[in-house]
């Protein structure tokens, strides 16, 4: 039963917590190299660690967005067909989606690793390249979960208005 509560706590809370986190930190680092600077006394890594931040945030919110269909699409075509045509349309669409991103998680592994082979490491946090790297496999694998997810809920919900503009279901 606990398991269960935490995996929905997970569910429900992953992506925007650590979205939430990472805009915190990228905000108090980039206030903090403005403050140090004003003192003439910036500091080299301040503007790498928001950078890393930005794209570690941007590979979350692509699965939250997927999780709570907000992606943008064109629906004028699609909303002139009947329910179950609007249904297979959105179905392939994120069976596309879910194909591309699985391509994400393979070829990133393949980046990070080589990566690591080559132990190639960041200038200014002086931390590994593949820790950057490693947003597009989480991300990836997020999206491949968000996409099964939300394919498994259009099935189960077939007989309703498909969910084309951004509604929490």
């Amino acid at each position: 039963m606990k398991l269960m509560t935490l995996i929905r706590g997970l569910d429900k809370h992953f992506e925007p917590v650590l979205i939430v986190t990472g805009v915190a930190l990228i905000t108090f680092s980039i206030s903090l190299q403005i403050v140090l600077r004003y003192f003439d006394n910036p500091i080299s890594w301040a503007e790498e660690l928001a950078r890393y931040l930005f794209v570690w945030v941007i590979y979350l919110s692509i699965s939250y967005a997927i999780r709570d269909d907000r992606h943008i699409r064109i629906t004028a075509v699609v909303k002139l067909l009947p329910l179950t045509g609007q249904l297979v349309c959105l179905i392939i669409a994120d069976m596309i989606f879910l194909a591309y991103s699985c391509l994400v998680v393979y070829y990133g592994a393949h980046i990070i690793q080589r990566s690591l082979e080559l132990g190639q490491i960041s200038s200014g946090l002086e931390i590994p390249v593949a820790i950057l790297y490693g947003s597009i496999v989480l991300g990836g694998a997020l999206n491949v979960i968000r996409l099964i997810q939300r394919t498994i809920h259009r099935i189960q919900e077939r007989h309703t208005v498909p969910v084309t503009e951004g509604v929490t279901p």
